[in-house]
């Protein structure tokens, strides 16, 4: 063990003076002698833990002590699930209700029908306001039935795509 000068009036190590461990002669008060008991970095897992050195200073048995605490890292939030954005528009191709409803609105509103298939291409890019806009018009029209709206909605929720866009559809 090495030793070390501590000033407990103002919580001051000073380095210890002699190149051996021999008392040194003449302190004025209030600095008193330590011996350093160090203990050795622990093995911990730095992806979960953050290491911070400690020392605690007892006064009565003249030793600091230096040791190691393990402060637990934030965990971080799991990462959001990605928007399948292609496997939605597949899923949307192969639903049966999903069809007749596009075949309906390509007879009766082309333009609808057309904002509808490049809103959706679009919305796999990141932006869905061509195809929410034409999806409410296409309800307000009358085209998409309650259950039709619902069974999209539940869909779109199943592929992770965006709460407010879910929302949207409903």
């Amino acid at each position: 063990m090495h030793r070390i000068l501590y000033n407990p009036e103002s919580d001051l190590l000073i380095d210890w003076p002699r190149v051996d461990d021999k008392d040194v002669v003449g302190l004025q008060s209030p600095v008193v002698m330590l011996w350093i008991d160090q203990q050795l970095e622990p093995d911990y897992d730095p992806a979960a833990y953050e290491l911070k050195a400690t020392q605690d200073v007892d006064l009565d048995g003249g030793i600091l002590r230096r040791g190691w605490a393990l402060v637990p890292l934030p965990v971080s939030p799991p990462p959001l699930p990605v928007a399948q954005w292609v496997q939605f528009a597949g899923s949307l191709a192969a639903d049966p209700a999903v069809n007749q409803l596009v075949a309906t609105a390509a007879t009766a509103a082309p333009v609808l029908h057309l904002m509808l298939g490049v809103g959706l291409g679009q919305a796999a890019d990141g932006n869905p306001v061509t195809f929410l806009a034409a999806w409410a018009q296409a309800r307000a029209g009358g085209l998409v039935p309650a259950p039709i709206a619902e069974q999209v909605a539940v869909m779109a929720a199943a592929f992770d795509l965006p709460v407010d866009f879910v929302e949207a559809l409903s």
